[in-house]
């Protein structure tokens, strides 16, 4: 885990190879080829196309004069998969872009797994597609020269539903304002349907994150600083929208593309995530230089959290990228399940405990503040977490 990756969609930059376009192979069934014509984007003009149905032999192509491929890949059939997995052994360097029609939660998991850079949806959609491309160059491209560096970003995930996990990603964020003096902390509420990051901040202004995500080639920094809500604990919040839509509208490219901005004009940047698992909260997490897993000391807050951990796991995040923080930890000599039960129990350290003081914090939040004060232990706690997470990305970046 280090700070800026370049192994993951957040660290893309804006340009590749000085400017230079890649060599891009597609292949794909004639049906899904021919929506191609007549696309005129800078963006694909080095693209060279095979019609070739799931499973058929590639006739061209080699390592020496392929940047990127983007290959089909069809749910269900073995000749499909086995064609793509022929093609990264041989050719290991060339970065894959898997396109998939209505693709299961569980096979993007096997394909990001087994080393596919990024997944587009059939049938092509041209901004997706060009998306896709400019991110995988700019990241290969990343890995040859040098890199802009990117703030940390926090991801803070619950282990079960009211663990109050937006609680601790608040004060976090605020602590770490408090650290910096300065409004150089993003909050970024990704609960889009039922986030309420904005009103426990007291965040004043109208935008919301869906915006930014909206905003397409007018996405920059003035329009950054148009969106962002202000609040008293110095935190800049990038709300949840308005209204309600289903998760799965959320397009990854342009929210990556979104984080990746934020991170580039803030000093760090923590994003509350929702309860629910989709396929593009797995790329957030995968791009978090840390995450966050709050936990309680409660047996169906632990078994929600180990299968949480074990679904990390299995889409290649490392253990060490994850760290617990235990919430509503009560001050007593006896409890039926110690701190250290819970690390033993869920195979990762605990980064830090939070004290139980939940008729203050939720006063707090009704009021929207933060709660504040030297002698109040969840403040305290709090800073203690963030004090930790500086000193581990300031270790890997010494």
């Amino acid at each position: 885990m280090t700070m800026g990756r370049a192994d993951h969609p957040f660290s893309a930059l804006p340009n590749t190879r000085g400017g230079q376009v890649g060599a891009i192979a597609l292949v794909a069934s004639p049906h899904f080829v021919r929506e191609l014509n007549g696309i005129d984007d800078p963006r694909l003009a080095g693209l060279r196309v095979q019609e070739a149905v799931p499973g058929d032999p590639l006739t061209g192509g080699s390592e020496d004069t392929i940047d990127v491929m983007v290959m089909e890949v069809a749910p269900g059939e073995p000749a499909s998969l086995e064609r793509l997995s022929r093609f990264h052994a041989r050719h290991p360097q060339v970065p894959v872009i898997a396109a998939i029609h209505d693709a299961s939660l569980a096979l993007v998991r096997r394909l990001l797994h087994e080393g596919v850079a990024d997944v587009v949806g059939l049938p092509f959609d041209r901004e997706e597609l060009a998306g896709a491309v400019t991110q995988v160059l700019a990241r290969t491209s990343a890995r040859h020269g040098e890199t802009q560096r990117l703030a940390p970003m926090v991801a803070v995930m619950q282990s079960v539903g009211g663990c109050g996990a937006t609680s601790v990603a608040t004060h976090l964020a605020g602590a770490l304002a408090a650290e910096r003096r300065a409004r150089e902390v993003a909050m970024v509420d990704l609960d889009l349907q039922f986030g309420g990051v904005a009103q426990c901040l007291s965040a004043t202004g109208s935008g919301s994150i869906r915006d930014l995500m909206e905003a397409g080639n007018r996405l920059d920094a003035d329009l950054m600083a148009a969106i962002a809500r202000t609040s008293p604990s110095g935190v800049d919040v990038f709300a949840a929208p308005e209204d309600i839509r289903a998760l799965e509208d959320v397009s990854t490219e342009r929210l990556i593309g979104v984080l990746d901005l934020l991170r580039r004009h803030y000093r760090h940047v923590v994003l509350d995530l929702p309860a629910s698992i989709t396929n593009w909260q797995m790329f957030m997490l995968m791009g978090a230089d840390a995450i966050l897993m709050v936990v309680e000391m409660s047996i169906p807050s632990l078994h929600q959290a180990r299968r949480r951990l074990d679904l990390l796991h299995s889409i290649g995040i490392a253990p060490g990228q994850v760290h617990l923080v235990v919430n509503r930890v009560e001050r007593r000599l006896f409890r039926t399940i110690s701190l250290d039960d819970v690390a033993r129990t869920l195979g990762r350290p605990v980064l830090g405990s939070v004290a139980l003081e939940a008729p203050l914090v939720s006063a707090a939040q009704d009021r929207g503040e933060l709660l504040t004060g030297r002698r109040n232990r969840f403040v305290t706690d709090v800073a203690t977490i963030a004090a930790r997470l500086t000193d581990i990305w300031q270790g890997e970046n010494a």
